[in-house]
């Protein structure tokens, strides 16, 4: 049983994406109480249109940032350790246009003592490649691995559409609502980023690469077992939630320059998602005179996946503080 003081202590987590439930499994891994609000389930999330592997991409560097990825990355080698079928390392070939004085800010974040440099040998266009291993992840199995360990551990999960956090009944609400904050924290630098990515299959063996092309977003071939998934976009004014074709044909031929072995896939499909982008991550607690605490944890732009742990950690830090 609970000690006493938990009866004051429970928490309500608002948003079912990659964030809200990794909160939700670290605060009742922590010995709180926790159920999830959410109007829609994990599979109608932004984290079901996510390339689904650890980078930390429009997840702009602060203090906290590098940090936050190294936990999440350290976590997920703990679950591939553990047999998780749902995550795997992978060896990432990551290029970009220019050659790489210094080390990329993300590179201090994980142990790189197999990374390799490459000059040679990379597509046209490219100067520098880095070859490092790195935990990707499958959705939506992970996305069901989550939601069965949050439930395992007594979290219960309520459908429920908020006009206001305020509707909420739990003394601590945190908040990882994406998109959503938008309304419901009233953020005005919270904006959508539209992003389509593409499906095929290929009877090829396909490595694993994700390339830098400046304002376009990023090219990027990621053959999990089940599909391989191509991208990408990084759209700020487009609000359509509807793939079109032309977008589609250019990702597939972006994607074929960086790995030529794509020549022959058969195309399966399209998906679009928003990512919800702001200057830097909101990860932090707000306290009222009433006694209510809000712990906002959104803005991850395209780094949820790789942010998702070592924020959580977080959370459950500024909650067991309060």
């Amino acid at each position: 049983m609970l000690p006493d003081y938990h009866c004051s202590m429970r928490v309500s987590v608002v948003g079912a994406g990659v964030t809200g439930l990794t909160c939700g499994v670290r605060l009742l891994e922590a010995g709180l109480p926790v159920r999830i609000v959410t109007a829609a389930p994990p599979s109608q999330t932004t984290s079901m249109v996510a390339g689904a592997l650890w980078f930390p991409y429009r997840g702009l560097p602060n203090k906290w940032t590098c940090k936050w990825v190294a936990q999440s990355h350290a976590v997920f080698q703990q679950l591939v350790a553990q047999g998780n079928s749902a995550v795997s390392i992978q060896k990432l070939l990551w290029l970009s246009a220019e050659s790489q004085e210094e080390e990329p800010w993300w590179f201090a974040a994980f142990p790189h003592e197999t990374t390799e440099l490459r000059t040679r040998g990379l597509p046209h266009g490219y100067e520098t490649g880095l070859v490092v291993e790195v935990p990707t992840v499958r959705v939506p199995a992970y996305l069901d691995w989550l939601l069965g360990r949050f439930r395992a551990l007594g979290g219960t999960i309520d459908f429920q559409h908020l006009h206001s956090l305020a509707e909420l009944s739990e003394p601590i609400v945190v908040n990882c609502t994406g998109l959503g904050a938008h309304a419901l924290a009233g953020d005005a630098e919270l904006q959508p980023v539209r992003g389509q990515v593409v499906y095929v299959n290929s009877p090829n063996k396909l490595k694993w690469i994700l390339a830098e092309v400046g304002t376009k977003g990023i090219a990027y071939v990621f053959p999990h077992s089940d599909q391989v998934i191509l991208g990408g976009t990084l759209e700020e004014q487009n609000l359509s939630s509807m793939p079109t074709d032309v977008v589609a044909q250019d990702i597939l031929a972006r994607a074929q320059r960086i790995e030529p072995d794509l020549q022959g896939c058969t195309y399966v499909g399209s998906a679009v998602g928003f990512r919800p982008s702001r200057p830097f991550v909101r990860l932090e607690r707000k306290i009222y005179p009433n006694g209510r605490v809000v712990v906002h944890n959104y803005g991850h732009g395209g780094s949820g996946f790789s942010l998702s742990w070592g924020c959580a950690e977080e959370v459950v830090h500024l909650v067991q503080n309060i």
